[in-house]
């Protein structure tokens, strides 16, 4: 048996659109849901988690973020790409960069989106919808 707690780390590596290489996690977007208290979460994600929970199939309508609310969209891109950060480490206020710190405004947006799709579950075709959106270049992927 292995008493590492190395064993739990579970990280990678990932070079960003911007070229910097980060080390990353997939975080846990149902939890930061549930424990979100700031309204940092749209409406649509809540209600999926909640249908997930409850075993409930959730039968709604594409998102269209011309009716959600975009900065909290923006604010829950934010905190998926803090929890999925590693190295370097998000903080609030002044960073300190020689202790391996940064603002989440030193990210770029196609950093930002990047991290934020790597993190997002695969099966979450709001988020595919989202991204496609944000450069109108992706098509999303239908779900079969």
């Amino acid at each position: 048996m292995s008493k590492s707690a190395a064993a739990f780390k579970r990280s990678e590596e990932l070079t960003l659109p911007s070229g910097l290489t980060v080390e990353v996690r997939r975080p846990d977007i149902a939890r930061l849901v549930m424990e979100s208290k700031d309204g940092s979460v749209p409406a649509f994600l809540t209600q999926q988690v909640v249908a997930g929970l409850s075993g409930k199939v959730q039968n709604t309508k594409a998102w269209d973020p011309s009716t959600e609310d975009l900065s909290t969209m923006s604010r829950f891109m934010d905190m998926v790409v803090r929890a999925a950060l590693v190295w370097p480490v998000i903080v609030p206020g002044e960073p300190d960069y020689d202790a391996g710190q940064i603002s989440i405004a030193d990210l770029g947006q196609d950093d930002r989106s990047f991290l934020f799709g790597w993190a997002m579950p695969n099966e979450n075709a709001a988020a595919a919808r989202f991204r496609a959106k944000q450069n109108g270049t992706m098509e999303p992927v239908p779900n079969l």
